[in-house]
């Protein structure tokens, strides 16, 4: 079964995740959100459909990525990115500051010697680590580019041609 989703944000924080299915055509008609019980962050979205079926998800805050000094204008992921045996993706950013940042999301050794690292320069590079399904990932920022005279509006990946 192949899934899509379209997500949305606007001013006033409301962020929608929508979930559809073009193969059985479902069509998601009833959505709720709640924060899980003792877990401050955790977020539950039960969605139900013309399928007679529950689908459930769970978010929680990863990370923040510090570093713009404006309001974040655009934001894009790349497509999964495999190099000497690694994959990664991308997140490009930009902002009213003027500037493109670029940060790297990888998956980690280790959590524990990542959280060992003493505290230098390549750590605040390398930025913070969270964990998704027990395995942990570090957001490092890979490049910043700057040198627009005004706002930065928008930024996309293109995947190469093949």
């Amino acid at each position: 079964m192949e899934r899509h989703y379209l997500l949305s944000g606007d001013a006033d924080g409301a962020i929608i995740l929508w979930e559809y299915c073009i193969v059985n055509k479902q069509t998601m008609v009833v959505l709720s959100l709640a924060e899980l019980p003792r877990k401050s962050g955790y977020l539950a979205l039960a969605m139900g459909g013309l399928d007679n079926k529950i689908i459930f998800f769970v978010f929680v805050l990863a990370c923040q990525l510090k570093g713009h000094t404006d309001w974040i204008r655009s934001l894009d992921f790349s497509l999964p990115i495999h190099e000497n045996g690694e994959t990664c993706i991308l997140l490009v950013s930009s902002s009213q500051d003027k500037g493109i940042r670029i940060w790297n999301i990888a998956l980690c050794d280790s959590l524990d010697n990542n959280m060992k690292e003493e505290i230098s320069l390549a750590s605040f590079i390398k930025g913070p680590v969270f964990v998704a399904d027990l395995s942990p990932y570090q957001v490092s920022m890979e490049s910043l580019l700057i040198g627009h005279e005004d706002w930065v509006y928008s930024v996309e990946w293109q995947p190469l041609p093949s």
